[in-house]
């Protein structure tokens, strides 16, 4: 193996370490020796019923993030060529990497211990050195927006747990994101993706009750919901745990800016767990309404109205304007005892997500 090649495979080892949907892990990687070709898969990553190609375009930008850090420590510039479109088949983007002394990244060794926290947190406060770090990071990003609030009322909050929960009672979404949930240990050694049930909360008597759900087909959002409400699972708090809440936004079908918003989530995400702070996403009202922008969602009308509500909400409350739409929203705060072990995020073997083509240098 040569130098490059040698090179581009920690690369792509820590692209790979890149938060995804329910943590699927839909990207294949080729090295041809010049290019670095990134396709996504989206058998694995779009949730039906709802597939939507923003979604990939935004998680893309948290892959080039990722890679542009881990080629600081190479001494490596990458220059990304993104696709017009998403086409199945074609790679979303082209990376080629010019030899340049750099800096070293000092988030490259946060790479490998990002993670979703579930837990609750310990506080913290606006006041705190990070989130003048974060706000810093806003101009790299013209395209796509941050924004915090202290959540000081975690009453005015409500809105926000309510609509997350009552999304799982729609059956097609909770199987969609349930297919992903590893409920024995057998499933978590043999597809190293998705969600192990530890890291969702739950104990073994939880995850035996989910397990049984996922089996009972048409009853699983409903069933899901119970447990979620009345059992450990329940991952959303009063809020009253948190430094912060955080929204990122986007310019609707805009793939430029969506890339933009995953570069900008990954740069905070990361520079989060730098200072100490555990973080957990909080997706499903800001995505599902933003779906809503769509004539054919197959959401449906009961839903429907609480997600338009929800994301009223978000509007008001982080102070959104106008041509910018909530995508992402989070809550940060001081990681109870440190940072999970590294073991509650599973990864595929390399081999399963990147090919160097035989023959090339």
């Amino acid at each position: 193996m040569s130098s490059r090649d040698a090179k581009i495979e920690r690369i792509v080892e820590a692209a790979l370490r890149a938060p995804t949907p329910e943590n699927s892990q839909p990207w294949t990687f080729t090295w041809d020796g010049e290019q670095l070709c990134i396709s996504f898969d989206p058998a694995r990553g779009q949730m039906a019923p709802l597939p939507h190609e923003d979604d990939a375009w935004f998680c893309l930008g948290t892959v080039q993030e990722s890679i542009s850090i881990a080629s600081s420590v190479e001494n490596l510039e990458p220059r990304f060529l993104p696709a017009r479109a998403l086409r199945a088949g074609q790679p979303m983007v082209r990376v080629t990497f010019q030899d340049e002394e750099r800096i070293d990244d000092p988030l490259h060794a946060v790479i490998w211990r990002r993670c979703t926290d579930r837990r609750e947190f310990r506080g913290g406060g606006m006041e705190l050195p990070v989130f003048r770090e974060i706000q810093a990071l806003l101009p790299r990003y013209p395209e796509a927006g941050l924004y915090l609030n202290g959540a000081e009322r975690a009453e005015d909050w409500a809105f926000l747990i309510q609509a997350e929960n009552q999304s799982f009672e729609w059956p097609p979404f909770a199987r969609a994101i349930t297919r992903w949930f590893r409920l024995t240990e057998k499933e978590i050694r043999t597809t190293r993706d998705g969600l192990p049930y530890r890291s969702l909360g739950a104990g073994l008597l939880t995850s035996r009750l989910m397990l049984l759900q996922r089996r009972m087909g048409r009853l699983a959002g409903y069933l899901l919901g119970l447990v979620a409400r009345f059992s450990n699972l329940a991952p959303f708090y009063d809020f009253r745990d948190v430094a912060a809440l955080g929204c990122v936004t986007v310019t609707p079908r805009d793939a430029r800016s969506l890339s933009q918003a995953g570069r900008l989530l990954m740069r905070t995400w990361l520079l989060l767990h730098s200072h100490g702070l555990a973080f957990q996403p909080l997706t499903n009202v800001a995505f599902l309404s933003y779906l809503l922008r769509e004539r054919d969602t197959q959401i449906p009308d009961w839903l429907a109205q609480e997600l338009l509500s929800a994301q009223a909400g978000l509007i008001d409350r982080f102070g959104v304007p106008a041509g910018q739409w909530p995508f992402f929203v989070f809550r940060t705060g001081i990681a109870p005892g440190g940072l999970p072990p590294d073991s509650r995020t599973l990864r595929r073997e390399l081999h399963c997500s990147y090919r160097k083509l035989q023959g090339e240098a």
